[in-house]
């Protein structure tokens, strides 16, 4: 997967969201999501740009999760279709 793991995501973030069970599938949506919007990012370029770029890049993908945790990964199938 990316550069988010459960660490970052529950110990630099503060994710409490998301079970250390669930987070591999929300972290795998989220992905995308960020993705989406980034226009698909090269995501290794995007770590090496300069601070705070990379840690921002991370912090999406950790909100995304938290998101998809609170309103369920078909939260986005449902923001898709009534858009």
């Amino acid at each position: 997967m990316g550069v988010v793991d459960w660490t970052f995501y529950s110990t630099v973030y503060g994710g409490t969201d998301a079970d250390e069970t669930s987070f591999p599938a929300l972290c795998a949506r989220a992905y995308d999501v960020i993705g989406a919007v980034t226009h698909w990012v090269d995501e290794t370029k995007v770590m090496t740009l300069p601070a705070p770029v990379p840690m921002l890049y991370k912090k999406a993908v950790c909100a995304q999760v938290d998101f998809l945790s609170i309103n369920g990964i078909d939260s986005l199938n449902e923001t898709a279709s009534s858009g």
